[in-house]
């Protein structure tokens, strides 16, 4: 039984995680580490003040990251994936559209 790729060896330094960079740390060598390689850190980002267009969160990297995702079950044929990842990339359409 797997879920994922981070149980059960890492599950008890995920729970454990209790800043960002412990979060790095418990991902280190999986591919979450270059998702989180990403993200700029929030507490960096308040002491410098200023908003620069190059900061991603968690969250803008976990969006692009999806997409792309979703995008892949477009590859290949004959399975239900590809209902499911349309109507994912749907709902994510309209929310950029009702952000603008």
């Amino acid at each position: 039984n797997n879920l994922g790729y981070l149980y059960p060896g890492r599950d008890r330094e995920l729970n454990a995680a209790d800043s960002f960079d412990k979060l790095k740390d418990a991902v280190k060598s999986f591919e979450y580490e270059g998702m989180l390689s990403q993200v700029t850190d929030m507490l960096q980002q308040e002491k410098q003040s200023e908003f620069s267009s190059n900061t991603k969160s968690i969250d803008d990297v976990m969006f692009i990251e999806k997409s792309k995702r979703f995008s892949l079950a477009f590859e290949n044929q004959f399975h239900y994936g590809v209902f499911y990842a349309y109507l994912k990339l749907k709902e994510m359409e309209i929310r950029n559209i009702v952000w603008l």
